[in-house]
Parts: C-alpha cells; structure tokens; sequence
C-alpha cells in the first residue's frame, strides 16, 4: 500500500512536470490520481526528487558518450540533447511565455496583460521579436551545455533542476484562474516543506560548488516569493503558463551564473 502510494504520487509529480513520459511510471486508470490532502503534499515534495533523477540521467547520458566520444563532439551531442529536453519539457511553453513577454514589451502592453494573455506553445507566437528572441535563447543553451559538459560540471543541473522544479511546487499552492483551488491544495504552515526538501538535496551539489549553490537556492527562493507576492496582489491566481515561464527564466539565470563561476574563467578562452 505504501509503496502503490509513493509511485502513484512520483507519478503524478512527474506528469505535472515532465512531458517526456516514463514508461514504469505511467498509470491511466483516473482513480489513481492522488486527491487527499496528505497525497497532495506528497505529490508536491516528490518535485524536488524529479529534479535528482533528470540530473542523473543527464549525468548518465554524459559518462556513456564519453565512453565512445572524444570530448568536444561528446559536448556538442551533450548540449542538443539537453537543449531540447528542456525546451520541450514542459510542451515549450515556458520558451513560448518569453516569446510572448518580448512582443508585448513591443507592443508596450501593461505586464498584467502580457502575463493572462501568455500563448499555450511556441507555434502560437509568430513576430521577428520573438523569433529572434527564441533564436538566441536556444544558442544561449546550446552554448552552456557544450561548456558543461566540456568542463566537467555536469552535476550543476542537479541544484538547477532541484530548484527549479521546486519553484513550480511551491507557486502551484496559489489559486488556479477562475477556481478556488490551487493545482496542489496544501496548507499554508505545509507549504514550506518542499524548500526543506530542497535544500537538503542540493547539500549534495554544495559540496562541489559552496558558493554558487548558495547564490543559486537564494536565487530561486527570491523569485518564488515575488511571483507568489505579485501574482496574489496583481491576477490574484496563477495558471501552469505563468508557473513554466517563472520557471524557465531561473533556468537561464542557473545556467548563466553556472558559466560564470563554475567554467573558472576559462569560457573566456573558449
């Protein structure tokens, strides 16, 4: 019984999270889908651990093409690899949401506008702003990607995907549009478990990179609480395409200041 609950809750952790599906993991039956409270913050607490199994298989996939690649075309396979995992995901649209910011700032629409009017995927934003915003988005990470796994830090995505997939557990207790209840209904004195859970997890990663780990869990508990605060006093509700775009932007910012303290200063010699 306790172990049907714990991968019918991992299950359902990863299915709000992951678009890519697991195939041991995957249960159609819709009485399966968790709903009492207890389930419901369990559900939420598993978040940070799907943050531990995508770094571990990103570090698997990492070993094995070194085993048969020389360094930098294993980087390269490396950096495609994750690029599109992480674009696609979450079906594109935390990718889409920034498109989507960046032609509203053209069209000088109010932020309140742009964030309840962000598109459902990236087909659904069509302006050369946009484009190009996607363009160099997607060569940023290509680009990050390469470095880390030619330089070694490969575990860095651990303390990303923690966080960041944290994030979203912790902004889905805020009300959906239009109901009364959040995507994940857990008391308030509750909510800041998934932070303790967190932290611990990426103790692992602080290790390897004390410093950086700090600046990045400091990073992601700010931008959570300032999206919870703005969203309560300005929409008064959050929607899944506000959680991935909050998401997606700490993603750059990790994948940012991992280039700038973990390469060792040696990006500027690439």
């Amino acid at each position: 019984m306790i172990v049907n609950t714990l991968k019918k809750s991992l299950s359902n952790a990863w299915n709000m999270l992951i678009e890519f599906p697991l195939p041991f993991l995957r249960h159609d039956v819709e009485e399966d889908t968790v709903k009492t409270e207890s389930a419901v913050l369990l559900t939420q607490l598993f978040f940070p651990l799907i943050g531990v199994i995508c770094a571990l298989l990103a570090l698997l996939l990492g070993e094995i093409l070194g085993k048969f690649l020389h360094p930098v075309p294993t980087a390269a396979i490396f950096a495609g690899t994750l690029t599109y995992f992480c674009v696609y995901k979450d079906d594109g649209r935390g990718l889409a949401g920034i498109m989507s910011l960046t032609s509203f700032k053209q069209k000088e629409f109010s932020l309140e506008q742009a964030l309840t009017d962000l598109p459902d995927s990236i087909v659904d934003v069509n302006t050369p702003t946009a484009t190009l915003s996607m363009i160099l988005i997607i060569l940023f990470k290509l680009f990050a990607f390469f470095l880390m796994a030619l330089y070694g830090y490969i575990y860095w995505l651990a303390a990303i995907f923690i966080l960041e997939f944290c994030i979203e557990g912790d902004l889905a207790t805020l009300p959906s549009p239009g109901q009364k209840q959040p995507l994940l209904a857990i008391k308030k004195s509750k909510q800041r478990y998934i932070w303790f859970v967190a932290g611990f997890l990426v103790l692992f990663v602080l290790f390897k990179a004390p410093v950086t780990s700090l600046i990045l869990f400091g990073a992601a508990f700010g931008l959570s609480y300032g999206v919870k605060a703005y969203c309560k006093d300005r929409l008064n509700s959050i929607d899944d395409k506000i959680i991935g775009l909050t998401a997606y932007v700490f993603e750059l910012f990790a994948l940012l200041l991992g280039l700038m303290l973990l390469t060792k200063g040696q990006v500027i010699l690439l």
